[in-house]
């Protein structure tokens, strides 16, 4: 019984010494850059571009969020889609010239996302948004809460004027608007 006590002391002492030691919102916020890159990567995987789009590196742009760019660039930029190198960059403003395969909008660039899809045009790019509001818009996919869980709602339509084809887990994983 004296072993439980001393137990239960120390546990409480840890607990009462360190009240500050995070802030839960940027824990929720590294824990959500860490799925999302894992989605931006497996949509990579997953879908099929036109094949003019296959050759050199696979492009990714990540644009408003160090965070998701980050846990992308650590996870995943030595491995390859398909035959193609994967390349990431942190995009910093959303007039560009050059082509990415795939480019995320952070929620945070929201006011910048028209001038990212003008700057895409018809390229093969599959623009991923971090808010619903621009699956209309142009975004192929958005990411979404569902029950405290982020998920992703799809524009097939969006998709195929870029010429790209969602594959089946892509679809099979999306959720309803």
């Amino acid at each position: 019984m004296k072993l439980f006590w001393l137990g239960m002391a120390a546990l409480l002492s840890v607990w009462l010494q360190s009240p500050d030691q995070t802030d839960p919102q940027v824990e929720d916020d590294d824990t959500v850059a860490v799925f999302k890159a894992s989605y931006l990567f497996k949509f990579a995987t997953s879908n099929d571009w036109p094949a003019d789009a296959k050759t050199g590196p696979f492009k990714v742009g990540i644009f408003g969020n160090s965070s998701v760019y980050e846990n992308f660039l650590n996870k995943f930029a030595t491995h390859a889609v398909g035959s193609q190198v994967v390349e990431v960059e942190e995009i910093t403003s959303a007039n560009f010239d050059e082509f990415y395969h795939m480019i995320y909008v952070d929620r945070a660039m929201s006011s910048e996302f028209k001038k990212v899809i003008d700057s895409v045009g018809d390229a093969h790019t599959l623009v991923v948004a971090d808010d619903k509001s621009f699956i209309n818009s142009g975004a192929c996919i958005s990411f979404v809460v569902v029950d405290n869980a982020t998920k992703y709602i799809i524009n097939s339509e969006a998709a195929q004027k870029k010429g790209i084809t969602f594959g089946s887990t892509i679809i099979l994983w999306s959720v309803s608007e």
